[in-house]
């Protein structure tokens, strides 16, 4: 009994030390399995846009395609994109998808204004609050990057478990602040860069305690430069602070409502206050919303005097 007040007293006064860490709670979801209007064959990646609609790429081999909701839900329309991959949009709206070896980009409701190509296993993509397009090349261990309509910018990375190294990057996010973060699936953990590149930090390990990973795929950063990474095969996002420091985490094994089997990546509203997930085997959206707790100021005495 003594043991057990000590550690609530210590989790109390912890949780009162972390007030400024936001909570973020299940308020919705849509999808099911199939190939209908907002249904989905395993869902892939997530990206908000500027007006808060929500596009998400669907099912390769099997629908290849990207559809768009409004943040609540509503399916507003869909088009075909064979090898579909990673999503993002762009400050003006624009929607940069990658397939199997290159970018496309469309308008918001999906006519093809470009593309490019030559790049060894694209898989994610980010745009800049500059413009600039983020492109996580797979199979060349590397980001690449190019301006708003393809032209190459410059590239970092190769193969290995060094600082600036990946094995197996997967997910990237270019935060307001300018900064890019990468997912490197194998070695769980996040690296971060300035916007050209040159390495800056990194966090993360494999295991299943806070700020620890099984496999995390996507992630994205808030205005407020909080980092929030789809921790997948541990079925939950963590989130940090933007050097890497955690501050909680939602989420659990499941279909429940707020639960994920193999949350594959995750998007921020404009307004950063609600979190999109795509719950990969559970052929569905979910999304979080900041909560409004109260906290109030305690020590270990008010803690003992309201447990006396």
């Amino acid at each position: 009994m003594k043991r057990g007040f000590i550690v609530l007293a210590a989790a109390l006064a912890a949780a009162a030390a972390s007030a400024a860490a936001p909570v973020y709670k299940y308020a919705g979801e849509w999808g099911e399995s199939g190939s209908g209007p907002g249904e989905f064959y395993y869902p892939y990646c997530v990206a908000t846009a500027p007006n808060g609609n929500v596009y998400v790429t669907d099912g390769w081999p099997v629908n290849e395609r990207v559809q768009y909701f409004t943040p609540t839900g509503s399916f507003l329309g869909q088009w075909a994109v064979p090898a579909v991959g990673g999503v993002d949009v762009s400050p003006s709206g624009v929607v940069y998808v990658t397939d199997a070896g290159g970018v496309k980009y469309y308008t918001p409701t999906g006519s093809l204004l470009g593309s490019w190509s030559g790049l060894l296993g694209s898989k994610d993509v980010a745009v800049a609050p500059t413009g600039n397009v983020y492109v996580i090349e797979r199979w060349g261990y590397r980001v690449s990057y190019y301006n708003s309509t393809g032209s190459f910018l410059g590239k970092w990375g190769t193969f290995g478990s060094g600082a600036g190294e990946f094995n197996d990057p997967e997910g990237i996010a270019a935060a307001s602040s300018g900064l890019v973060y990468v997912t490197d699936v194998t070695q769980n953990r996040v690296q971060y860069f300035t916007s050209s590149g040159s390495f800056l930090g990194m966090w993360g390990k494999n295991g299943e305690g806070p700020g620890e990973f099984d496999e995390p795929y996507g992630l994205d950063v808030s205005n407020s430069g909080i980092a929030f990474v789809a921790n997948t095969y541990n079925h939950c996002v963590d989130y940090f602070t933007s050097s890497g420091s955690w501050l909680g985490i939602f989420g659990g094994s499941g279909s429940g409502p707020g639960q994920f089997l193999m949350d594959y990546d995750v998007a921020v509203s404009p307004s950063g206050t609600r979190v999109y997930v795509t719950d990969y085997l559970n052929d569905r959206v979910q999304y979080f919303d900041q909560a409004n707790v109260a906290v109030y100021p305690t020590s270990v005495g008010r803690v003992k005097a309201l447990f006396k």
